[in-house]
């Protein structure tokens, strides 16, 4: 790879760091926190100097954030971003966004009611799952066009009004799971509720404890255990590289950004 080309690679990776990073309202210090990385490394690889980092650190960063060291959004978890809209719509709050929806590629989103001031929206693209949270003034409509995203034509978008609380809280605390997602993007969910299960305890005579622990044991999805280690494979290259690192091959996608 020659010289240019190694530049423009951590131009992006910086970039993709700062966008993950206002997306998840994270500031330096914070992710050095998260991550036990210091602060003067992260600072000193947001200012370019991507050296700053070592290969170990600096998927350690991007795990933090959702990105898997293959240079992809993690598909087996939802992600949960932010983005505030002002009265005029300043475009520039959506610069984090339009920096990530490369890496996203194809997906459709659907919006759900607006409550709190705040209107969740569900992006999926393939496997990737994400809730974008848009804050935004009280009388401000949010359309999922406005924010550069492409509308779907899912089967739940009749149904974005009726969204049961117990699923609308989930998605507020952050909680909701890759198949509860797509329970609300299709719109096969029923009206679940917490009383449910307290009317099932009382019915049976036990505590909402012992309900819950019989539905662990009970569980057939649980995956065995098994005494072998895993076979450790190797990178086909390092994510992150410095100008060390110029005469590496690298494969002619650049997932990372």
């Amino acid at each position: 790879m020659v010289i240019a080309e190694l530049k423009e690679l951590e131009k992006n990776q910086v970039q993709t760091l700062r966008a993950l990073m206002a997306l998840h309202g994270l500031t330096v210090a914070d992710l050095s926190v998260r991550t036990f990385i210091p602060k003067e490394n992260i600072e000193a690889f947001l200012s370019g100097v991507t050296a700053s980092l070592s290969d170990p650190s600096f998927n350690e960063v991007f795990r933090s954030l959702g990105m898997s060291d293959g240079g992809e959004l993690i598909d087996t978890r939802v992600h949960f971003w932010n983005v505030k809209m002002k009265r005029a719509r300043n475009k520039e709050n959506l610069l984090p966004l339009n920096n990530m929806l490369k890496h996203i590629g194809d997906h459709s989103a659907m919006a759900l009611a607006k409550k709190n001031n705040v209107t969740p929206i569900l992006v999926k693209a393939g496997n990737t799952r994400i809730v974008l949270f848009v804050h935004g003034p009280r009388f401000m409509s949010i359309n999922v066009a406005d924010l550069g995203l492409n509308p779907g034509a899912f089967a739940g978008n009749h149904k974005i009004q009726s969204v049961p609380k117990y699923y609308y809280d989930l998605i507020s605390m952050c909680a909701l799971r890759p198949n509860y997602f797509d329970l609300v993007l299709n719109g096969t969910y029923i009206n679940e509720d917490i009383d449910l299960l307290r009317m099932v305890a009382l019915e049976h005579d036990v505590t909402l404890s012992e309900l819950v622990n019989y539905v662990i044991r009970n569980d057939k999805r649980a995956i065995p255990t098994t005494t072998e280690s895993p076979v450790q494979q190797t990178p086909v290259i390092s994510l992150h590289t410095s100008m060390s690192g110029a005469a590496m091959e690298f494969p002619t996608h650049q997932a990372r950004g």
